[in-house]
């Protein structure tokens, strides 16, 4: 079936369990298993599949499609942050699909917030926020929009949201003004040929961001990139504490 002629209601999704740099998660996903790129994840058949309400799909096929899907940068995400204290730390997840490493830094005793304009995802972010205890926050937020809660978070995260170099910008520009000065924004990206990961030496500098760490991966390879948001009017307070920073590469 070409996928222009598939019906959101035809997509289902299924309930995983999956045990993540030390933490147990269960979540909603694709009912796809291939496309659940976790290791070690494994469906719980006890529970149905589902659809969703037409309502909660977008206009677009593709955002449809991939809504419910889990890539493998997320666990390259987690492993980073798991170098980190983060114990009462401000988190705000950018493109958060499933929110598994937002979810993850919540269990982990973060203050965490999972965003993401997609509304069914919306709706599997706050199914999986339940079904985690979590009082993690579940918000829609588009990039480049101004929200009044977007400010003086500690640490931004997002994993595989750039699949095109035109967004690069307003990704940037929106993890900047969630950050406070001397926060950090880790992005786990895999290289894809649509996108450039230069965009991002070259955008960072305008969204007062300083780029520590992240070399251009090779195509099919996940890195971890660390910025920093800088402030030219004050002195920034020290970055998040971070044991170490160290290369993480996957396929």
């Amino acid at each position: 079936m070409a996928s222009d002629d598939l019906k959101p209601t035809m997509l289902g999704f299924a309930v995983y369990r999956a045990t993540v740099e030390g933490q147990d998660l269960t979540f909603w996903a694709t009912d796809t298993p291939t496309d659940v790129r976790v290791e070690g994840a494994t469906c719980d058949t006890s529970v149905p599949v589902e659809g969703l309400p037409e309502e909660t799909f977008s206009d677009d096929v593709f955002e449809n499609i991939r809504c419910g899907d889990v890539y493998d940068s997320v666990p390259q995400l987690t492993k980073a942050m798991a170098e980190m204290q983060l114990t009462d730390k401000r988190v705000l997840e950018l493109g958060a699909g499933m929110g598994l490493p937002g979810i993850w830094a919540a269990l982990s005793g973060a203050n965490v917030v999972l965003s993401d304009r997609h509304p069914a995802v919306l709706e599997l972010l706050r199914r999986n926020v339940r079904l985690n205890s979590t009082t993690a926050e579940v918000r829609s937020l588009s990039w480049g929009e101004g929200a009044e809660w977007l400010v003086n978070f500690d640490l931004v995260i997002a994993a595989d949201v750039l699949y095109h170099e035109g967004v690069v910008g307003l990704f940037l520009g929106t993890a900047a003004a969630a950050l406070r000065p001397g926060g950090m924004l880790l992005l786990a990206h895999k290289q894809r040929d649509l996108m450039d990961c230069r965009e991002l030496q070259v955008e960072a500098p305008h969204c007062d961001l300083e780029l520590l760490q992240g070399a251009i991966p090779t195509r099919g390879n996940i890195e971890v990139f660390r910025f920093i948001r800088k402030d030219s009017c004050t002195d920034p307070p020290p970055p998040l504490d971070s044991e170490a920073c160290s290369d993480e590469q996957g396929n």
